[in-house]
């Protein structure tokens, strides 16, 4: 009796996997013969890009909120740590969930993640103290990393390989209009109602996703794999958490010792030591956390590191808001609204870049979107003094969003399009990881910079009041000097971020034309293809 239950239930799995994967096929076929197939992929495809444009949407909503939130709850010598806990802790987890969605339901772990951001938002907005915000921001991210993945594979699945484009480019644009939205909302819902609610809007948004989740997305075949690269996931944490620390605080700790015998540069050589350990770790595992062999694909590997630069560059909006609120003095709600150019061209533009990409190829539009995106930076180096109005920063923020939107709808499919669909949650994973390692050490990196410069211009003294939220003359220090100071540190940055971006317009000449790097066409679903795992329980 025992043996026929475990029959039957074996038996039923294999049942409910091929009518899963039939529904997908369905779905992947893009709704030819069914009009309510193609009323389903309308319905999926904009509850992943919610999900999507909500995780990134939440690294910079509070940079605008900062001042309020140090107002009330002190703790400004920890202030960058409020967004990089949540970049951290979603780089970490990102390959890692990945790897979850491949082996045990994208379904399944895109719900559970969107829990996890719901509770990591209610708890931010109920924060008491500085430290109890970065923790819950930290579980925050924990939540964005584990979406993030999840959404991308799914769209993969349920899309065809000639609509892909359309969907990554709608998705795409989702994630880059999520960045540099989140000043402009966190701005607007900071003055309005107060910066608890720029978490506790998140809850209902998330609630209504976890529904629509599970009455809407299919349920996609998973591989079952019992190994877990748990040593991985350590060995990359603490990489990580050590090249960030050491970047974030290094100004702080003067780029000396830290406590005792440990300091900044110490712990900078043992975060990238660890990052080297995790490489060799990972080549000799069955089942690593980081699939090596994905980077045999050029184009993949091109993509992880432009996905890697450009998320660096846009932490520019960091600076350009420490610039517009304590260097020009402007408020909460304005400084937000100044955004407003590269959302606005960012947001329309999108759905372009993906539709060219589908006809002729993404190499060039990719090109194309990285050197925009450079000379919309380089712009607003040239345009930004210490009398500027936003009204001098429209034109190179709309070429900075037009290039946006011209590089986030077309690399994704350009790195994934050779990938073997039982990897692309593997893939996702890795391209997600890049995007999130530029993101925390662009940050990282802002705030060092930013630091060195006003010390250079202001002094250390000066500086260090200058950094204050928000930032006040003290002594001598009229307000044309301090910021003059914040001139001189945004320019600095922009012109860190065009390097890496021009950098970036050299390695994309590396892709494999469009014509190598098209897949093999794919035989038309039949009815005996969809129910041959059934023939085999």
């Amino acid at each position: 009796m025992g043996g026929q239950a475990v029959t039957g239930r074996r038996t039923g799995r294999r049942r409910e996997s091929s009518m899963a994967e039939t529904k997908a096929a369905a779905v992947h076929d893009g709704g030819a013969g069914s009009s309510g197939v193609r009323r389903e992929v309308l319905i999926i495809l904009p509850g992943l890009l919610l999900a999507i444009m909500l995780a990134m949407l939440d690294q910079l909503v509070v940079s605008t909120a900062l001042p309020r939130i140090v107002g009330e709850l002190g703790g400004v010598t920890h202030l960058s740590w409020v967004v990089t806990s949540y970049v951290l802790a979603s780089t970490v987890t990102t390959p890692l969930y990945g790897k979850l969605g491949d082996m045990y339901g994208r379904k399944r772990w895109l719900m559970i993640a969107i829990v996890i951001f719901l509770a990591g938002s209610a708890l931010s907005g109920l924060a008491h103290s500085m430290d109890q915000l970065i923790a819950f921001r930290a579980l925050q991210g924990v939540g964005a990393g584990l979406a993030t993945p999840q959404a991308l594979t799914i769209a993969y699945s349920v899309f065809p390989p000639e609509r892909r484009g359309t969907a990554f480019g709608f998705q795409s644009g989702a994630a880059g209009l999520g960045i540099v939205a989140g000043p402009v909302l966190g701005g607007f819902v900071t003055s309005t109602f107060g910066w608890r609610w720029v978490f506790y809007l998140n809850v209902p948004i998330a609630a209504a996703l976890v529904a629509g989740t599970f009455i809407v997305v299919p349920r996609l075949a998973a591989r079952r794999r019992r190994r877990y690269d748990w040593i991985g996931v350590l060995l990359l944490g603490g990489s990580l958490l050590a090249v960030v620390f050491a970047l974030a605080e290094g100004q702080r700790y003067r780029w000396g010792a830290v406590l005792g015998a440990i300091t900044i540069p110490g712990i900078l050589v043992a975060g990238l030591a660890l990052a080297a350990v995790f490489v060799a770790w990972e080549r000799g595992r069955p089942e690593p956390l980081l699939p090596l062999p994905l980077f045999k694909d050029v184009n993949l590997s091109i993509a992880v590191w432009l996905n890697f630069s450009m998320y660096f560059a846009l932490a520019f909006t960091l600076a350009y808001q420490v610039y517009l609120q304590a260097g020009l003095g402007l408020g909460t709600l304005v400084a937000g609204l100044a955004l407003i150019p590269i959302n606005a061209t960012y947001a329309i533009t999108s759905p372009l870049g993906g539709w060219l990409t589908d006809r002729i190829g993404g190499k060039y539009v990719v090109m194309s979107g990285i050197a925009l995106f450079a000379l919309g930076l380089a712009g607003l180096a040239v345009v930004a003094t210490s009398a500027s109005t936003p009204i001098a920063f429209i034109v190179p923020l709309a070429v900075g969003g037009l290039g946006m939107a011209a590089f986030f709808s077309s690399v994704t499919v350009l790195a994934i399009r050779r990938v073997p669909p039982e990897m692309a949650g593997a893939a996702s994973g890795v391209i997600n990881a890049g995007r999130w390692v530029g993101g925390v050490l662009g940050l990282a990196v802002v705030g060092a910079i930013m630091q060195v410069a006003l010390t250079v211009t202001l002094g250390s003294g000066a500086a260090a009041n200058a950094t204050a939220v928000p930032a006040r003359p003290v002594g001598g220090l009229a307000r044309r000097a301090l910021a003059d100071g914040y001139v001189f540190a945004l320019r600095w940055v922009l012109v860190g971020m065009v390097v890496v971006l021009v950098i970036g317009v050299l390695t994309s000449l590396g892709f494999a034309t469009d014509r190598s790097s098209e897949p093999a066409p794919a035989p038309a679903p039949s009815p005996s293809r969809a129910s041959r795992p059934r023939s085999g329980a």
